[in-house]
């Protein structure tokens, strides 16, 4: 093709380094830009020494892209593309923009739009000039004119979407044109630092951190905190972040590799001062692991001028918390898309699985929980294995960490101050991990010391993470932990400090000569199918503390249930055990060398235990005690033995007939749950509880009188008495000042519920009296402000719900009235201000539905009406403009007539 004259007014500018001049390739111009904004532009890339290549003067050739200027594009570092009304007429510029983009991608190289009275948005989805241009190259196009067609849409949506120029009808060209000069030749000249082309996750990690640097405040010197685990990019992404923005500054230093060569700081910070006095500049700090490296840096962060930035990457979360960086941002694993794309890389040279590898990749993926640096190392490690090979390498990672990833995790640990740190680090890695925080507090406490300070060391280090307050590690931290136990002794499991592996479990109890060593002890009876359990192998386990025997497996749990696991002469070391679960506990009573001085938490549910001890036992430091489900407890030790029990749970001890907590025995007792022990028959006639706050005695069947409350129970905030035989709830409601839930369902006995006098219960918010007997409810329910649930259905006697005072029962959101044979709702109804569901359903004599006045019941969302014998609503009811749901089932509603 010959290049005419009238070729559309664009430019494609290649600029490449060459000696101490800077090149590049000016593409020859339109007519309506020649003598302006193009024009503009060459002479001052010229002036600037930057040569400009152009086709009309030194690359023009007829037919396809000359060689020439392919060769111009393969060797430039940046490219202008200059947008406008008639670029794309031209088949040449989008032939010519193909091959720049493919650069862009492949190379790294920098593509500048430049919009020159277009919107970005028009060339993005070819609309307006470029629609039509478009619409005249599809005309009598063939298979391969569609597929290049195709391509040139894509290239374009591509380049309309980095970041550019727009030139608009009243800007000046000038202005803009020097920008585009000064923009090359900042980034052409400030050196950027090495990193992989086709790195995984730069757009990811880029939205993520470019927010966070707040570019657009050009007047502060801000700090940017990036931490995370070690092999999760950090550093990669510093760099990213580094190349992506350094044009916007005067100056830049990536300092990589702190940790290991900071000795030498005072001369890193002369030259820092020299070079950067007064300019705004970035600087990262990479990997710092001392508090003396920022503090050092930070003082002299005063040289640097208004607009600087200055990254830092780190393991410890708490170097930033101390300097108050501007901003944090915890690094993020991959999204599983680009975690796959990663691995298949390095495992298959290509960018997805091969065929029959799917299953496995995915499970290599999930298995290293997307960490980069585990994707990158397996992923060389297993290419060019068969599948056999990979399933036999995998189960091998199962037992051993890759010693590649095991040596950059343990940096961490190793940096931990002291033993203490590394004793709970290792104690959560084997035997915490998904836990409470609290209940990691409590076991791990020693006398007045709490482990507060070493979980917030091993969080700020990226050791451990809490999420709901549950404590996570990442898995290949956690498979790291169990190595450094294992390390020593790798084939001597009976020299470990810890046991949790089943196989290593066996082989420690089957060997005669035992180390004494070992100090926690965690067993999945699940995965053991035959060990001894007896007094001599458990003897020599002198330093034993933590202790727990489970079932993973509920059905393997059933059937051994019935087995005694234990012979009556069982006994085990307790005097440093803290903490003791043992599921399905076959004794009848605890040994009876059980010391349990320091023991903390205590739980044999489903056990055999008949009496928790024989003889009488202090044990001063009990928090809590679970024996829920012991059927065959019949009698519990005085609560003055455990004098700190906080938590007892005594659900389903269906054959427990006593239960008598002193007065002043139980004075620390804030959980009490005796759930389903129906042979308890009353409870002792006055009780002080004063620290109770959640108080069950649901399903005691037998239960027919609640105690007396006394003036100590006022920090009760859940009560519940559901499917009890109590037939009176007690007068003196004064003391349940701070009570929230009370349930009194399904006590069909329970005919009347009291008089409520204003000021009490105020912070009751759900009172449930389903299935009770009760006929009327008293007017003072009124006085119950923080009431949100009111739930009546089922009350075979409810005939009439009270009247209600204007600005009563103001936060009550869910009234359920259903099966009732309530006949009608009072008109006062319509001060539930803030009711949102009113539940009428199967009221079979409820006839009329009182009008609403507007204003009233606004924000109604749910009126269920169904089986009701309702015969019309009244037009008011269009009153309720938030009602989403009218249930009336008209096939059920069998005299509604409209």
């Amino acid at each position: 093709m010959k290049i005419r004259r009238n070729r559309s007014p664009f430019c494609h500018c290649f600029c490449r380094r060459r000696k101490s001049n800077i090149n590049g390739f000016h593409e020859h111009p339109g007519e309506d830009t020649r003598y302006n904004f193009t024009g503009y532009l060459y002479e001052e890339f010229t002036r600037n020494g930057i040569h400009t290549f152009r086709d009309d003067e030194e690359l023009e050739q007829e037919g396809a892209i000359a060689s020439g200027l392919s060769r111009a594009i393969e060797e430039s570092k940046c490219f202008v593309v200059i947008f406008s009304e008639n670029y794309a007429n031209s088949r040449w510029c989008l032939n010519e923009l193909l091959e720049i983009i493919e650069c862009m991608n492949t190379k790294g190289r920098l593509v500048l739009p430049v919009f020159y009275h277009v919107d970005p948005s028009d060339v993005r989805n070819q609309r307006g000039s470029y629609g039509r241009a478009f619409a005249t190259h599809e005309i009598d196009a063939d298979e391969d004119k569609k597929e290049r067609i195709q391509k040139w849409r894509t290239a374009l949506k591509e380049a309309a979407n980095l970041n550019g120029y727009h030139l608009q009808k009243n800007d000046y060209e000038s202005k803009l044109v020097q920008k585009i000069v000064d923009d090359i030749l900042k980034r052409l000249t400030l050196k950027l630092v090495r990193i992989d082309e086709n790195i995984v996750g730069k757009d990811f990690y880029l939205e993520k951190l470019k927010p966070l640097l707040n570019l657009h405040l050009i007047n502060v010197v801000c700090m940017i905190g990036i931490y995370g685990i070690g092999g999760i990019g950090k550093t990669t992404i510093a760099k990213i972040l580094y190349n992506d923005i350094l044009y916007e500054f005067e100056s830049g230093s990536f300092l990589e590799g702190v940790r290991g060569r900071f000795g030498t700081e005072y001369d890193q910070l002369n030259m820092i001062k020299d070079r950067f006095s007064s300019k705004k500049v970035l600087v990262v700090l990479d990997d710092v692991n001392h508090l003396d490296q920022l503090k050092r840096f930070i003082e002299c962060s005063e040289w640097f001028g208004p607009g600087s930035r200055i990254l830092i990457t780190t393991r410890n979360k708490h170097l930033l918390d101390v300097h108050a960086v501007d901003a944090l941002y915890n690094v993020e694993v991959l999204p599983p898309k680009e975690a796959m794309l990663l691995f298949s890389r390095q495992a298959f040279k290509q960018a997805v699985p091969i065929k029959d590898y799917e299953e496995l990749s995915d499970y290599v993926v999930r298995y290293v929980q997307s960490l980069p640096l585990a994707l990158k190392v397996l992923g060389s490690f297993l290419y060019g294995m068969t599948i056999d090979e990979w399933d036999s390498a995998l189960d091998q990672l199962k037992r051993t960490s890759n010693m590649e990833i095991h040596n950059v995790l343990r940096i961490s640990f190793n940096g931990l101050d002291n033993d203490r740190y590394k004793e709970i680090f290792l104690d959560i890695a084997c035997f915490f991990i998904g836990n409470d925080k609290d209940f990691v507090l409590r076991i791990l406490q020693y006398g007045k010391f709490q482990p507060r300070t070493e979980i917030k060391v091993l969080c700020d280090r990226c050791l451990i993470m809490i999420s709901n307050n549950k404590i996570h590690m990442h898995g290949l931290i956690r498979q790291m932990g169990l190595d450094i136990v294992r390390e020593n002794f790798p084939r001597e499991p009976w020299k470990w400090s810890t046991l949790w592996d089943s196989n290593d479990i066996r082989d420690a109890f089957s060997k005669e000569e035992r180390d004494e060593k070992t100090e926690v002890l965690c067993m999945d009876l699940s995965h053991i199918k035959k060990i001894k359990f007896n007094t001599k192998v458990f003897s020599e386990i002198k330093s034993l503390r933590l202790l727990k025997v489970h079932w993973s497996n509920h059905n393997d749990f059933m059937a051994m249930k019935k087995r005694k696991l234990l012979s009556k002469d069982f006994e085990f070391p307790s005097y440093q055990l803290r903490y003791l679960y043992w599921d399905g506990f076959s004794l009848q009573s605890l040994p009876s060398n059980f010391d349990g001085e320091n023991i903390v938490e205590l739980q044999l549910r489903h056990s055999a235990i008949k009496r928790l001890w024989k003889g009488n036992k202090c044990l001063d430091k009990l928090t809590v005690l679970d024996l829920s489900y012991s059927e065959k407890l019949i009698k519990m030790p005085k609560l003055s033995n455990m004098p700190n029990l906080k938590t007892l749970v005594l659900e389903g001890c269906v054959n427990l007939r006593k239960f008598r907590p002193s007065m002043g025995d139980s004075n620390k007792l804030t959980f009490l749950n005796l759930k389903g022990c129906k042979s308890l028959t009353k409870f002792p006639s006055s009780t002080e509880l004063e620290s109770l706050e959640y108080f069950d005695l649901s399903d005691c069947t037998n239960i027919e009188n609640f105690p007396e409350i006394g003036g100590n129970m006022g920090r009760l905030r859940k009560l519940l008495l559901n499917k009890t035989s109590i037939k009176e709830f007690p007068i003196r409601m004064e003391y349940l000042q701070c009570l929230e839930v009370l349930d009194l369902s399904y006590c069909a006995h329970l005919k009347k519920f009291p008089d409520i006098t204003k000021g009490n219960m105020r912070h009751l918010r759900k009172l449930c009296l389903t299935g009770t007997s009760i006929r009327e409810l008293p007017s003072s329910i009124g006085y119950l402000e923080s009431l949100e649930l009111l739930n009546l259905e089922n009350c075979a006697y409810f005939e009439k719900f009270p009247d209600i005072i204007e600005g009563n029962l103001r936060n009550l959101t869910d009234l359920c009235l259903g099966r009732t044979p309530i006949r009608e709702l009072p008109s006062s109804i319509k001060f539930l201000t803030s009711l949102q569901l009113l539940g009428l359903s199967e009221c079979t004599i409820f006839k009329k539905f009182p009008d609403i006045i507007e204003g009233n019941l606004r924000k109604l969302r749910d009126l269920c009406l169904e089986r009701t014998a309702i015969r019309e609503l009244p037009c008011s009811i269009g009153h309720l403009e938030y009602l989403v749901a009218l249930r009336l089932k008209f096939s059920n509603c069998i005299t509604f007539q409209r």
